[in-house]
């Protein structure tokens, strides 16, 4: 948990925004998954920002994001709410989830609460 000391990132489709608002992010089981920023910072890199190569990283099946606009959501680290490991029960998990805190390419990912607008920033891509 100590890599999320400078703050935790996901991405999302910007529609989702659209659809359900952004005066507070996440699903509607309060628990959102994230990765360290500057993980997340290192998969843009090595990736190039390709959407394909992003959601194989992330265990996202590609079909799912194409053709949509993918932005980044950037929790600081002092709005980080309810650090915590994933169970695999929460309503983001998929069939890739694995226990132990790590996606399948290894990166970090836990789970926080909900985040309220104000504590967090929105990015493009």
């Amino acid at each position: 948990m100590n890599k999320f000391s400078d703050g935790a990132s996901y991405l999302v489709p910007r529609d989702i925004i659209d659809k359900f608002g952004d005066d507070i992010l996440g699903w509607p089981d309060n628990a959102q998954f994230v990765m360290p920023k500057s993980s997340m910072d290192n998969l843009l890199a090595e990736t190039g920002k390709d959407i394909n190569k992003i959601s194989n990283k992330l265990g996202i099946n590609p079909d799912d994001w194409k053709g949509r606009d993918i932005v980044r959501i950037d929790i600081p680290s002092n709005s980080v709410l309810n650090l915590r490991m994933s169970s695999g029960n929460e309503m983001g998990a998929n069939k890739y989830w694995l226990p132990g805190g790590k996606l399948p390419t290894g990166y970090p990912e836990a789970v926080i609460n909900n985040i309220p607008k104000g504590k967090y920033i929105l990015n493009s891509l």
